[in-house]
């Protein structure tokens, strides 16, 4: 608790203060998810495979590279997957030191989740990401879902 309350307080004194490490960036979004959004269920680090299911599915990302294929078990687990009656409504990524690697396994999972239809929402941990922002976001995503707009 002290984490949240620190990080609480941080960002909201001081909009540019230093971005805590990635560890406490996750249980600051964790906190928020589970308090914030109790009517669904939040599960962490989802490999892409426990959305996809057992499929021999292959995609290209890139048309100048039309031979090179990607597999959804080669894409970043999913930060936070928010379910509801065991369906997935919403993929969370935290993104942090990217480089190409990292940048390939993020458009893979974001990839599957378009495929799959789950809506997927990322947030940068270089910015304050305050919790009215997080919350802001992930309500008008699950909004547009319980409409049918996504």
């Amino acid at each position: 608790m002290i984490i949240f309350a620190l990080l609480s307080e941080m960002t909201e004194k001081n909009p540019a203060a230093p971005v805590p490490d990635p560890e406490q960036w996750h249980a600051y979004f964790g906190n928020i998810l589970r308090v914030r959004f109790p009517q669904y269920t939040v599960k962490e680090y989802v490999p892409v495979p426990e959305l996809t299911g057992d499929i021999d599915d292959i995609f290209r990302l890139y048309r100048e590279r039309p031979d090179q294929v990607y597999r959804a078990e080669w894409g970043r687990p999913y930060d936070f997957v928010l379910y509801s009656g065991g369906i997935a409504r919403t993929a969370v990524m935290l993104g942090h030191d990217h480089c190409h690697n990292s940048n390939v396994k993020y458009l893979i999972s974001k990839m599957f989740a378009k495929k799959l239809k789950v809506p997927y929402i990322g947030f940068y941990t270089k910015f304050p990401n305050r919790e009215d922002y997080v919350v802001g976001r992930i309500s008008e995503q699950l909004g547009s879902i319980e409409k049918g707009d996504a």
